[in-house]
């Protein structure tokens, strides 16, 4: 896919997305060295329905603390 085509399906993309789902999305798909552009449409679909969903890792709870005890798997010492 050429530069021009690429940038213009990416337009047509923050038209139904925002664009920091977008960036999330272009990102991703740079750490994976796969800059194809329905992996980038998809991505940024999973995304912008986990995001309405509420499922975003935004929502941890900075007062959980997992309960320590001595039957832990692998714990040697």
């Amino acid at each position: 896919m050429n530069a021009r085509r690429f940038c213009f399906c990416l337009k047509l993309l923050l038209k139904e997305c925002p664009i920091a789902i977008v960036r999330e999305a272009l990102q991703a798909a740079y750490e994976h060295r796969y800059l194809n552009y329905e992996y980038i449409k998809e991505w940024a679909k999973m995304r912008q329905k986990e995001t309405l969903l509420g499922l975003t890792d935004n929502t941890t709870d900075p007062n959980y603390r997992t309960i320590s005890h001595e039957n832990i798997r692998n714990n040697y010492c």
